[in-house]
């Protein structure tokens, strides 16, 4: 059939039964206002009413009152009788504004040159939710707050890790371990009599925005013939220096074990190696310097709950177990066992130590024979993590083997929890 389709003097033209098998139905562009095609006795109308286009599926019944120029009817609860339905296919090279798109199983909807997908649903509750488009590129779900940096959760895509952020700058990594707990390191440091005057420095950095939780000095031989002994324990920042132990906190006259608890944060840009500084005169003595740090932990101020269980023990305790007054909470983490050897065990075969939690039905071991010498004066560290299984903190029992006349010392066992 040429040429345009003209209605009757009625404005209306019904197409039967020889058409149907029309694809497209052109018009002139001067279609009178109220024209109407039927399609088939009673089937379904395509009318203009005032510059809007309504559509009947069948019948007399228009829908009213006309609010819209393109104005479907109301689908039923059969299939194929939709009011609209789109046929997925591939989306646009380049994005227009105002498209509908049906692709890939996904609604979209473009605004400007952004093509927004809209088959997300928020407010249903789900077991698992998913963020991103399926690209390569971070991740972040933020809060929605007043603050111009805000508070975050994100995948790094680079570093293959969960990250969060409280101040919407500084991002911290979420950790891998039980619980989320944080990561515990150390760096330790020996120094002498003859260091007196001469700052002693690390090779181990403490890295920035970590945070010392506790500063452990170690008197293995007591500084003796001067002065009363000094010890300033210091990060030494690119260009601001970090007081973490002054004089008050270590006694170098004695022999023992000295721990500051006070948590100092590192600045940022600002971490670099230990450096301890030691005052006052002396002929003789040796130590050590203990600083634990944790990473992985808010620059504000929540940090890792650290504390240490000391533990005696002498040669009269071989076969006899020696436990703990106080416990170590179930998923903790065991950071350290340090066993300092005061007077040597001798007069005997070589004894033996070793240092479990005892849990309500699983003993956790944290430090074995072949980690610790009891026949010589001084320090022994384990430095392996142990996470404290569920349901299993307990109590400290240091268990002592072989045969001894003399001997005597202390386990600490430091260990850390994720919570403030």
């Amino acid at each position: 059939m040429a040429g345009n389709l003209v209605p009757p003097s009625d404005n209306g033209c019904t197409l039967g039964t020889p058409y149907k098998r029309w694809k497209k139905l052109y018009t002139s562009e001067d279609v009178n206002v109220g024209t109407s095609i039927t399609f088939g006795a009673s089937g379904p109308l395509i009318k203009s009413d005032s510059g809007s286009v309504l559509i009947r599926n069948s019948g007399d019944t228009l829908p009213a009152p006309v609010i819209a120029l393109l104005q479907p009817p109301a689908g039923t609860t059969e299939a194929g009788t939709a009011p609209i339905k789109l046929t997925s296919g591939p989306a646009l090279t380049t994005p227009e504004s105002g498209v509908f798109e049906f692709y890939g199983s996904h609604l979209y909807f473009t605004i400007g040159s952004t093509r927004h997908r809209l088959d997300i649903d928020t407010g249903t509750p789900q077991n698992t939710f998913l963020i991103g488009d399926g690209a390569s590129g971070n991740k972040t779900i933020s809060a929605n707050t007043a603050a111009s940096n805000k508070p975050s959760l994100r995948y790094n895509d680079s570093t293959d890790k969960w990250e969060y952020t409280n101040d919407g700058v500084t991002w911290n990594d979420i950790g891998s371990g039980a619980g989320g707990a944080p990561t515990v390191d150390y760096v330790t440091l020996d120094f002498f009599y003859s260091d007196i005057g001469t700052p002693v420095s690390s090779t181990k950095s403490i890295p920035a925005n970590a945070k010392v939780l506790r500063t452990t000095v170690l008197v293995d031989g007591a500084f003796t013939g001067g002065a009363d002994p000094t010890c300033l324990v210091e990060v030494d920042g690119e260009d601001t220096d970090t007081t973490i132990s002054g004089t008050s906190q270590s006694n170098l006259g004695v022999s023992d074990q000295y721990t500051a608890w006070e948590i100092t944060p590192i600045p940022s840009g600002q971490g670099g190696p230990v450096r301890i500084t030691l005052g006052g005169t002396a002929s003789a003595g040796s130590g050590s310097v203990v600083v634990e740090f944790a990473t992985g932990v808010s620059t504000g101020t929540d940090a890792p709950v650290v504390k240490t269980i000391a533990v005696p023990f002498g040669f009269a305790n071989i076969g006899t177990p020696v436990i703990s007054s106080t416990r170590i909470p179930e998923n903790a983490w065991v950071d350290r066992v340090v066993v300092i050897t005061g007077t040597a065990f001798t007069g005997g075969a070589a004894p033996t130590c070793l240092v479990e939690i005892v849990g309500s039905s699983v003993d956790t071991t944290i430090a074995s024979t072949d980690q610790v010498n009891l026949e010589v004066v001084g320090q022994d560290n384990i430095n392996d993590v142990v996470i404290v299984p569920d349901n299993q903190g307990g109590r400290v029992r240091v268990t002592l083997g072989g045969t001894a006349a003399a001997g005597a010392g202390k386990v600490y066992v430091a260990y850390s929890t994720p919570d403030a």
